[in-house]
């Protein structure tokens, strides 16, 4: 017979933020939220295409923080653990 041990983890739910500021896109996400990456889309389909935001992200006190330009038309975000 073989023994099975399995266990359950507890992870607080991510909150992303999004703050327009000066005119820009700011999005923010606790710092704790290692190896996830930001992705963006400007359509949610059933064949949605996720692209990595490039920019790069900074801390500012528990948060990470990418700023944007915005541009015409929609955009989605979601942060992805890849």
């Amino acid at each position: 017979q073989k023994s099975v041990t399995t266990f359950t983890a507890t992870l607080p739910p991510l909150r992303l933020g999004i703050a327009r500021t000066n005119g820009n896109v700011t999005l923010s996400w606790p710092v704790g939220a290692a190896g996830f990456v930001l992705q963006m889309t400007d359509q949610l389909t059933t064949s949605v295409n996720w692209t990595a935001v490039t920019n790069t992200a900074l801390v500012v006190g528990e948060q990470k923080t990418v700023t944007l330009q915005p541009t015409s038309g929609t955009r989605f975000y979601q942060l992805r653990k890849p």
